[in-house]
């Protein structure tokens, strides 16, 4: 299938894009300023993920189903711009009346100066959510994949360049950046007709919709944050900025790693939205058996790869930063084959089922990893909570995702 080739092409791309920009902001950051800039991205991951209420989910599933019809997917993604405009004001807001609040809730220590930038970047990448799952949802990978490529790769790159090593200024270029790319995308699905005004009543029925499938959907996803961010928090809470720069290397290339594998997710949610509403189970089952097998054996290749080779990969980053960390990055690429896992199964689950059975198994993980981080320090040193809370959560994370989805398959008797 050409499509399944393209957009693997273009993950790869985007990967490479990526490596860059981690090795760039290596480079141009001192520890400190290396250390913050992760901290600052995780964060605007933070504010988006309540926020969105799970229109990254749920946008290509109405899409899908719509089939391309401008009539009856427009108030879908009109609702959804709607909701964009409606978070974006309520930052604005609180930043204006509670701002040394926001960034003490944010940063653990007042940094007011970074919540109108952080702003900028949270709504730039919110529109670009809404606007990327548009084209996932009307099969558009060509358009899905140069976007993701821009978005996440060239534009990131471009704004450590011009950031004249302040990570103050990066936030700004790369909210400016991200918002024109996302103006010139909105541009071009206005043209299809796919945006329109929308009455109260139809924006009250479409709401109550998307709310209805993608609020259950806001707990699994800051629950899935805080799986990739919590021990980081922890880590420069009670340790160091520096130090926590060493782990966010850990978790960025478990989600390099799983970008590389997010082609598979790009391409089964509204395919797999099809089969569902077509009642083709057994085609189904067969496609996803078949990524699974597929995606389980490059990601322990990819992973034991980094894991022998890792001090040659951070040689490439910035020896000088991160050899102290190598104990602590280790940790964290064990469990790749783990969240792999759970990134191939989480869509198909979505499209057959729209009860939110990924956040029942992410709230679940993020409970034990929360207990771990509170509770133990009565029994264990630094280094062992900071190993058992990234590595027990993804593991069990894996685990659970496949029995959730035999315990589905077994409900339609497949």
């Amino acid at each position: 299938n050409r499509n399944y080739v393209f957009t693997f092409i273009s993950q790869m791309f985007a990967l490479l894009l990526a490596v860059g920009a981690l090795k760039l902001a290596a480079i141009t950051f001192d520890g400190y300023s290396f250390g913050l800039y992760n901290i600052v991205r995780r964060v605007i991951t933070l504010l988006n993920y309540p926020l969105l209420i799970g229109l990254g989910i749920s946008i290509p599933i109405f899409v899908a189903k719509g089939r391309n019809n401008h009539q009856i997917v427009a108030p879908y993604i009109s609702t959804a711009l709607i909701f964009w405009f409606l978070s974006t004001l309520l930052l604005l807001l609180i930043n204006i009346f509670a701002g040394k609040n926001l960034a003490y809730f944010l940063f653990n220590e007042d940094k007011p100066e970074f919540t109108l930038p952080l702003i900028l970047c949270f709504s730039s990448l919110y529109l670009y959510t809404i606007l990327y799952a548009v084209y996932r949802g009307e099969q558009h990978f060509g358009a899905a994949n140069l976007f993701q490529i821009i978005a996440s790769g060239i534009i990131p790159i471009l704004a450590i360049l011009v950031s004249g090593q302040s990570v103050f200024s990066f936030l700004y270029y790369m909210g400016g950046f991200w918002l024109l790319a996302d103006i010139f995308v909105l541009i071009n699905i206005y043209k299809k007709n796919y945006i329109e005004i929308l009455q109260f009543s139809k924006f009250n029925a479409t709401a109550r919709e998307i709310l209805r499938f993608g609020l259950p959907r806001v707990p699994g996803e800051f629950a899935l944050f805080g799986l990739m961010s919590f021990p980081l928090f922890y880590i420069a809470n009670y340790g160091s900025f520096e130090k926590a720069g060493y782990v966010a290397v850990g978790f960025t290339l478990v989600q390099l790693v799983a970008s590389f594998f997010e082609f598979a997710g790009t391409l089964l949610l509204p395919k797999t939205t099809i089969m569902v509403v077509d009642g083709d189970f057994v085609k189904l089952q067969y496609v996803v058996k078949k990524m699974m097998l597929y995606a389980i054996a490059g990601s322990v290749g990819i992973s034991a790869f980094m894991y022998i080779n890792l001090q040659w990969i951070l040689n490439l980053l910035d020896k000088s930063k991160f050899l102290d960390g190598i104990g602590e990055i280790k940790v964290v690429i064990f469990c790749i084959p783990f969240y792999i896992i759970y990134i191939i199964l989480r869509n198909p689950i979505d499209a057959i089922d729209s009860r939110p059975y990924n956040t029942y198994n992410l709230v679940v993980c993020f409970i034990i990893q929360m207990g771990i981080l509170v509770f133990g320090h009565f029994v264990f040193n630094f280094t062992t909570i900071y190993i058992m809370s990234v590595a027990f959560p993804l593991m069990f994370l894996g685990v659970f995702t496949i029995i959730r989805w035999h315990f589905i398959l077994k409900k339609r008797k497949l």
